[in-house]
């Protein structure tokens, strides 16, 4: 079997799993078989991935991190518009006595839950971004991330959850500023920059405001574009002055954004991407988290069908020591030879293949 997103479905694929609603009643059994319809469908129902048949892969087993019913109850939370429904119309509605935190706590806690449960915790960044067309899906993935390296990092649940909150709402200042500036899509000017950067004091301000929040999970609006050496803002914070929550979410926040399409450039490659965040290692962030994070991250999951440089088509069968050189199963060589791509230097993944 092999996971895929919804959108990527051909009619005649046929479900491994079956598909099941956030309470857990099954919408579609598994054997299935794929229709125009049901493909058409899957998306309202909140439904991001689905397992189906692969017969190269009749054995492969997959080790979800987050389960498919939390990451779809997540999308659907979010795309409704809750993180900012929640909030910021609470906050403009001056009702902080009955401003309602129980959705963002149970997606929090939910995803926390599952990363103790785990001992292997590896972050499937493929799976997350091939949702970014959902909206917030930034949010959710940077909240994702953050907790996995917060949890490798052994934090405790409190700590956990004070981190989990500040990531899901990292950018919630950017509700106060302008659509037109957030995705211009040329080069901003000193004023628009200035109102952009803002986004990190209304977002603490916001937080803050809504009195039920941590003001550790406040602060992370606050500070997650803060680097090491000064480099960052609002107030130029250097070394231990910079919360670690403020670096973990800030490290996540900048591989989720290389890695997506924006209006004023093309989204990076994910060979280029690791290379920057090896770059900013010690530069904008501590060394520990960088290493912590590029240890965790799944760039290429199991049941990925990928192609070589060499031009064979492969799928991914496990994960090797550098998250770019996993060990693949190579499909066009007698008797599927399976390659640990970190043995190979002169070998390395071109594309994914989602045919």
């Amino acid at each position: 079997m092999r996971r895929v997103a919804v959108n990527l479905l051909k009619e005649g694929d046929i479900l491994a799993n079956s598909v099941k609603s956030s309470s857990g009643s099954i919408l579609l059994a598994k054997g299935t078989r794929i229709t125009e319809n049901i493909k058409n469908k899957l998306p309202h129902l909140g439904i991001a991935f689905v397992y189906i048949e692969d017969k190269n892969l009749p054995y492969l087993s997959i080790h979800e991190i987050i389960s498919e019913d939390n990451l779809n109850e997540a999308i659907k939370t979010v795309k409704k518009g809750s993180l900012k429904n929640i909030i910021i119309d609470g906050v403009q509605r001056h009702t902080r006595e009955n401003l309602s935190l129980d959705r963002l706590n149970f997606i929090v806690n939910n995803i926390i839950d599952e990363l103790m449960e785990n001992n292997l915790i590896l972050a499937s960044f493929a799976e997350l971004k091939l949702l970014d067309n959902y909206t917030y899906q930034h949010s959710i993935n940077v909240c994702i991330y953050s907790l996995i390296i917060g949890h490798t990092l052994k934090f405790t649940r409190t700590q956990l959850f004070q981190l989990g909150l500040g990531a899901l709402l990292h950018d919630i200042g950017k509700t106060k500023i302008p659509i037109s500036i957030i995705n211009k899509p040329g080069i901003l000017s000193q004023d628009e920059f200035e109102k952009v950067t803002a986004h990190t004091i209304l977002g603490f301000e916001i937080m803050k405001t809504a009195g039920k929040l941590p003001l550790l999970s406040a602060h992370v609006a606050l500070q997650h574009h803060e680097r090491l050496k000064s480099s960052g803002y609002p107030r130029k914070l250097k070394g231990d002055a910079i919360h670690p929550f403020g670096y973990i979410v800030g490290i996540a926040d900048m591989f989720d954004a290389l890695t997506a399409e924006k209006p004023y450039r093309p989204r990076f490659s994910i060979k280029d991407t690791i290379e920057i965040l090896q770059s900013s290692s010690g530069n904008l962030f501590p060394q520990e988290y960088i290493e912590k994070f590029l240890q965790t991250i799944i760039i290429y999951p199991l049941g990925y069908k990928v192609k070589l440089n060499s031009g064979e088509v492969g799928v991914v069968i496990g994960q090797g020591q550098n998250p770019l050189t996993p060990i693949i199963k190579v499909l066009e060589r007698d008797s599927y030879q399976i390659l640990d791509l970190g043995e190979y230097p002169e070998l390395f993944i071109e594309e994914v293949i989602y045919e």
